[in-house]
């Protein structure tokens, strides 16, 4: 349910940002090109950090910690009044702790005669959270403007976070 709610969030602005970047905040789509490129890399990094460390430490408090730092991101784009100040958010954007955390998580703890269809209804929420967001956070943004959007987007992401602290905690054997 997280991932569905999440994504519903995230859905919300996503596809806007570039738009959002151009129009409201002057970039170019060089500069544009940079903030993603940034992303990117941030995505890349802490993948490879997040690989480490959820087989090291209690895998459900990482994946708070991966919302908890893409909380605030919504709040900082909607902040930003040029495309440097999107920066910050950008690279918070791209962090992406919970990716192989989470993976690692669903792979112990579901049921191994039916680890397909556990990841097949995981990814399919993310994508479900997708499908009619984009045109909501579009309306909304044409009516209201993209604050709106991007404070709507911040409540989705904390009622995700909020929705994983009932998960049980699965700490990592250790091997000897």
């Amino acid at each position: 349910m997280s991932n569905f709610v999440g994504a519903f969030g995230d859905g919300l602005y996503s596809y806007l940002l570039p738009h959002y970047m151009s129009l409201a905040l002057g970039a170019s789509s060089s500069e544009i090109g940079i903030l993603y490129t940034v992303t990117a890399l941030a995505s890349v990094i802490t993948l490879m950090i997040a690989g480490i460390i959820a087989d090291r430490y209690d895998r459900k408090k990482i994946i708070i910690a991966a919302w908890l730092v893409w909380l605030p991101v919504p709040l900082m784009f909607s902040l930003a009044k040029n495309w440097l100040q999107m920066l910050p958010g950008m690279i918070l954007y791209g962090f992406w702790l919970s990716g192989p955390t989470g993976t690692a998580y669903v792979v112990t703890a579901a049921d191994k005669s039916q680890l397909t269809l556990t990841f097949t209804i995981l990814s399919s929420s993310w994508s479900l959270g997708y499908i009619f967001s984009p045109a909501l956070g579009g309306y909304l943004a044409e009516k209201y403007g993209m604050h709106l959007v991007f404070h709507l987007a911040f409540i989705l992401y904390l009622a995700a976070l909020l929705l994983l602290f009932p998960i049980g905690s699965q700490l990592v054997e250790k091997k000897r």
